[in-house]
């Protein structure tokens, strides 16, 4: 195999991206290098690219100031720019609706189980290392001479190529807890498996009782996001062999009436109908009150009201 500093993507890139996107990838590469900037796509696009997944969600990590090399970009390209100064880093829109988040790389420190990190401005390794699984501390060099260069500093690609799910170091799950999560949904997402010294940190995190450490809005946020993978039911299941879904609330359950009826969803059936479906056994106040925990909106509230969760359709044939 390659050496991580020899394997260049930018073929792949022009290949699977849109034409557009790979333009502008492109112009903010250039404008980075003229600018003295070093600019990289990192995370979950890098890991996408390398699997054949599409995937245009774009984020971008500088070695400099964020907020600067933003205001380079917006003299050059019509954006519409949030900043978001404590943590470095911004959210730019193009007029045609395409979003990239740019960051300035970065260390965190924790100051406890389950706490928001204290940020750091770093070099990228220590930005990738800060990641939750090598797969996911890929980077892709987009400057002008360099463009498409991949950089793998921890065996990322090896893992992906492996089908592993593996942390950078012993601590991660005790820094962030939301990373169990993360760790289910990719292994049942990509058919991967959690390699055995990750899972034993992952157990020992769990048996701490470290996720009931988290805020309810961010073991929500996390929740939600298990529900709305493509086959919820996979992630749903393992989770709860895993941790039980009593840490979400203790009066959830994934009978066999909702097991029923995600096994086969509808084409209605969204990530709201499985959250109302391991919901129902709530009353009225508990079910509100999860939902305000969880932040869910005007919206998704009333809708959830409506939901016919009958299993009749289900069940025929």
């Amino acid at each position: 195999m390659e050496s991580s500093q020899d394997k260049n993507v930018a073929k792949l890139l022009k290949q699977r991206l849109p034409a557009r996107v790979f333009r502008i990838i492109r112009k903010i590469g250039n404008l980075a290098e003229d600018n003295d900037f070093a600019a990289y796509i990192v995370g979950g696009f890098a890991r996408d690219l390398l699997l054949g997944v599409k995937d245009l969600d774009l984020d971008i990590v500088v070695e400099g100031d964020a907020l600067k090399f933003v205001r380079f970009l917006k003299e050059k390209m019509d954006l519409d720019i949030t900043t978001h100064p404590r943590f470095g880093t911004a959210s730019a829109t193009l007029p045609c609706g395409f979003k990239i988040d740019i960051a300035t790389s970065r260390k965190e420190y924790y100051a406890h189980p389950g706490a928001l990190p204290e940020v750091e401005f770093s070099f990228l390794k220590e930005d990738l290392f800060r990641r939750d699984f090598t797969i996911n501390a890929l980077a892709i060099e987009i400057s002008r001479h360099n463009f498409g260069r991949l950089l793998d500093l921890f065996d990322g690609r090896k893992d992906l190529s492996e089908g592993k799910i593996r942390v950078l170091h012993a601590r991660s799950f005790i820094d962030d807890p939301t990373r169990i999560f993360r760790a289910v949904r990719f292994e049942q997402r990509y058919n991967f498996k959690i390699e055995p010294k990750t899972f034993r940190l992952m157990r020992k995190s769990i048996t701490a009782r470290l996720p009931e450490k988290l805020s309810r809005f961010r073991l929500g946020r996390e929740f939600i996001l298990l529900l709305k993978e493509e086959k919820p039911l996979k992630s749903i299941l393992r989770f709860n062999r895993l941790c039980g879904l009593k840490v979400i609330h203790p009066m959830i359950r994934l009978d066999k009436m909702a097991q029923v009826r995600l096994k086969s969803p509808g084409p209605g059936d969204d990530w709201l109908v499985c959250f109302a479906l391991l919901t129902r056994r709530l009353n009225e106040e508990q079910l509100e009150k999860l939902c305000r925990d969880f932040s869910l909106t005007r919206k998704d509230k009333q809708r959830l009201k409506t939901l016919d969760l009958s299993l009749d359709p289900y069940l025929k044939g």
